[in-house]
């Protein structure tokens, strides 16, 4: 049965068709080998056949293009490799020196110098005749002197002289040379000491065995002091990438770095305590080798306390950082007790630095050493800074005790003279520098106005407002000092309470604290408080209230103001950095100006520069201050653009005469309602005192029907009579001339129309010349370089300088462009302020005005 199946299987297999192709339907292949779907892709493809012809030759040719897949015998080029190691490999080879073959090469070279000579046979007898010619007396005295070398160098001479070696006979000359011999020998045995003989044999000896330890010694003081500039340059890389690090608060990633260079700098200083200590104190003395290695010794000394100050820093970021349960002032105290650490050795560091000559580093590096060097000093100032700001707000805390500080927020976008409208104000309490309570009025600066129980007449042009001089209007002063007094005394006079201080807050600082803590947002108001438009959205908030009973729209700045400071105790810790720099630079460009009765605190915020004084200035000194009061123009000057530029020039006989040219545009296109108004404002001009006005123009007058007049029995203010002085009235401009802070002020009215242009001008004589201050005093604002100028030209040339100090009105965004004229016979030969440019009979400088300006120029005549 199992049979018959097995048959019947196979007859079927037998029986069974060919398998043919699914493409063309023929046997003999399948679809993938069908030449019918191969001709049809390749019509489809538009490519040539595939087919490739076949010849068959007898002898056939090696195509070019054959790869030898042999291999072949390959260098062992990866046993050259060196092992991997975190270290820099410095390769120290040894060489072991064959003295043996040495002197066999030195006895072949011998031996070749003899075949040479050979060849100058004849002219060695002539060398032997001159010997024998000479008597026994002369060889006597002439055996010290007497050399191949001279000998050859007389013959010739005697040649060109006519002298002719065939003169002597080969006999005589034989006797000659025997005599000679003789001669010598006998003189030999009369000089010859073995003492001496023996000691310039050791000498000999010393002198062809020093050359070779010298090399070896000389190689290994080579790769030592790479090894050191290797290691002294990896670890300044690695302290810039510390302290980067630290200001981005990725404190493992700077104590990384940090490691690294201290290894670095470990490894470098060990190299040469231990072998070349001695030597470098005796190099360092040599005129051109000590140069290199003092640079070398100045460039470690300065990375330890570079490394030193680094780390103090990177430990007082981290504990600051990390202090979860610190508020933010234990924070910014812990960080600067680290800062303070850390200055002294940063200072060092940057003393050594400064005598470090950069060409002693690998090229690739040379640029960025410099660069380092240049901003390392600005590193220090920001330290200094940051340092300052942390001690001003230990300050102001005020540590054990009870201060109430009275909080100014100045709207900037309604300039006023201390930086801008006071529309609202807060009283804060602190006790043992926590704050204890914040009050903020809801209505404002409004709030006093019905609290007042004085009657002072305001400064004329702040009649155009108000006949009744009040709170509101009291930062009158562009001194912030007297302005801040002021304002204290309507408060007093208002609440019948006290104040320890003033602190003005530009509008400006809203943002830049929005910038660190984030956005705040309120659901109660429906508004998000971002960084970018925070004081607009905030504007029309308060502009859009509609509620009369209660009548207080400033409420909403109690809420924000409760949000801020909350978010700013609650700072991330990184952000602590932030936060003080932002506020390091608001304090820079008087945004955030102080004012205390304490006048040991007043004067230590006056020496930081933040109690947004008007500058005292030399008798020879130039001064502007442009000072912009906006009387009547709305929120407008959140449109004004404003260009200064000033121009002074010398005449010949020394006198100097100023011309101060403001140009104010309008950007408003009627299209925003609180910001497109006209911009009326009142305009002074600070100058040195007792300077003399000699044109003006450009004035726009309000109307004076606007003016209110206040009521006679209204009182005079006592301070504004005392520091207002007036001098005159510019007859032709009606131009006022008062005596104010130690300076003369002439100021007018200029009105500015949306998207239109204004300019005015004043036009004055200085009260110094330039060419009569024999006597030249230097000043902090000068330098000591223009002491050491003065001194060296003293008596030799007539020299001239111009100083100029330019004050930034706070709130204020204008630009500034300044030109000094001589006449064409001075040339500068001295300048100070780095943006400074200097002209063939002058200088020049311009930018954006941002914060006090302060440079000079020293002309000699030709």
């Amino acid at each position: 049965m199992q049979m018959t199946r097995g048959r019947t299987t196979r007859e079927a297999t037998q029986k069974r068709a060919p398998r043919k192709c699914s493409v063309c339907g023929r046997t003999g292949h399948n679809s993938r080998t069908c030449i019918t779907l191969i001709v049809e892709e390749k019509k489809k493809t538009k490519k040539k056949s595939s087919f490739v012809s076949v010849h068959v030759v007898e002898k056939a040719q090696t195509s070019p293009h054959v790869v030898e897949l042999k291999k072949k015998n390959q260098s062992k080029h990866w046993d050259s490799v060196e092992v991997y190691s975190d270290a820099p490999q410095v390769k120290h080879e040894r060489h072991a020196v064959d003295f043996a073959k040495m002197v066999r090469q030195a006895n072949s070279k011998e031996t070749g110098k003899k075949v040479e000579k050979q060849k100058e046979k004849n002219v060695s007898i002539d060398i032997l005749a001159e010997i024998a010619k000479m008597s026994p007396v002369e060889k006597k005295g002439n055996q010290k002197k007497i050399s191949a070398f001279s000998l050859r160098r007389t013959l010739r001479k005697k040649q060109k002289a006519g002298f002719s070696k065939n003169n002597f006979g080969i006999k005589e000359l034989l006797g000659r040379y025997k005599n000679s011999i003789y001669d010598s020998i006998h003189a030999f045995q009369e000089k010859f000491s073995i003492k001496r003989f023996a000691v310039s044999t050791i000498v000999l000896l010393m002198v062809m065995a020093l050359p070779f330890p010298a090399i070896g010694y000389y190689k290994k003081i080579q790769n030592d002091t790479a090894r050191i500039v290797a290691e002294s340059t990896n670890a300044f890389l690695s302290l810039q990438s510390s302290t980067v690090a630290a200001f981005q608060h990725n404190i493992p990633q700077a104590q990384y770095y940090l490691n690294i260079a201290l290894n670095s700098f470990s490894v470098a200083e060990e190299i040469i305590d231990k072998e070349y200590k001695a030597l470098v104190y005796v190099t360092g003395m040599l005129p051109v080798v000590g140069t290199k290695v003092k640079s070398r010794q100045d460039l470690l000394l300065a990375g330890h306390h570079l490394a030193l100050g680094n780390t103090y820093l990177v430990k007082g970021v981290g504990e600051a950082t990390d202090g979860q349960d610190m508020d933010l002032i234990d924070r910014m105290s812990l960080l600067r007790q680290h800062i303070k650490s850390a200055l002294p050795q940063y200072e060092e560091a940057l003393v050594y630095l400064s005598h470090v000559d950069e060409a002693i580093l690998p090229v690739e590096y040379q640029q960025s050493f410099v660069d380092f060097k240049s901003l390392f000093g600005g590193f220090i100032g920001d330290m200094q800074q940051m340092d300052e700001v942390i001690q001003g707000i230990q300050l102001v805390m005020g540590g054990d005790g009870f201060k109430r500080y009275l909080v100014l927020f100045q709207n900037h976008h309604e300039l006023r003279a201390t930086g801008g409208f006071v529309g609202s104000f807060a009283v804060v309490d602190i006790q043992n520098g926590k704050i204890q309570n914040i009050e903020v009025p809801g209505g404002g600066s409004y709030d006093l106005q019905g609290q007042l129980d004085t009657f002072v007449k305001p400064p004329l042009p702040l009649q155009l407002l108000n006949e009744r001089w009040e709170f509101q209007d009291g930062n009158w002063f562009p001194d912030f000092k007297v302005s801040a007094e002021k304002m204290a005394w309507f408060y007093r006079e208002s609440r019948n309470a006290t104040v320890d201080g003033v602190i003005a807050l530009n509008s400006t600082v809203l943002e830049r604290l929005l910038s660190v803590v984030g956005p705040i947002e309120n659901e109660d108001y429906e508004i998000i408080l971002e960084s970018e438009d925070a004081l607009s959205n905030l504007q029309y908030e308060i502009e859009s209230y509609e509620n009369t009973q209660e009548n207080t729209p400033k409420a909403i700045l109690s809420v924000l103001l409760g949000q801020l400071m909350e978010r700013m105790t609650e700072v991330e810790s990184s952000q602590v950095v932030n936060l003080v720099t932002e506020i390091h630079s608001a304090l820079k460009e008087r945004e955030i100006q102080f004012y205390f009765k304490e006048n040991s605190v007043q004067d230590v915020f006056r020496d930081y520069g933040w109690t947004g004084e008007m500058r005292d200035t030399t008798d020879q000194q130039d001064y502007l201050m442009v000072v912009n009061t906006n009387l009547g123009g709305g929120k407008s000057d959140a449109k004004m653009r404003q260009q200064i530029h000033h121009q002074a020039v010398v005449n010949e006989d020394g006198s100097v005469v100023d011309t101060v040219l403001i140009t104010r545009f309008h950007e408003g296109d009627g299209t925003e309602q609180y910001f497109d108004e006209v911009n009326s404002s009142y305009v002074r001009l600070y100058v040195p005192e007792g300077s003399e006005l000699l044109d003006a123009g450009g004035f726009v007058y309000p109307d004076e029907a606007s003016f209110r007049v206040p009521p006679r029995w209204y009182e005079d203010d006592q301070d504004l009579l005392e520091i207002e002085k007036e001098r005159s009235v510019h007859v032709d401009t009606g131009t006022r001339v008062t005596d104010e802070f130690g300076k003369t002020a002439f100021a007018n009215w200029i009105v500015t129309k949306p998207n239109s242009e204004t300019q005015i001008y004043f036009t004055y004589k200085l009260p110094f010349n330039v060419f009569e201050d024999d006597n030249v005093q230097i000043t902090h604002t000068d330098g000591l370089d223009v002491a050491r100028l003065i001194e060296n030209f003293k008596g030799q040339e007539l020299l001239s300088r111009y100083s100029m100090f330019m004050q930034k009105q706070s709130g204020s965004q204008s630009n500034f462009s300044h030109a000094t004229i001589y006449p064409d016979s001075w040339k500068p030969v001295w300048k100070s302020g780095d943006d400074l440019f200097l002209s063939v009979n002058g200088a020049s400088i311009e930018g954006p005005f941002d914060y006090d300006r302060v440079f000079g120029v020293v002309m000699k005549k030709e």
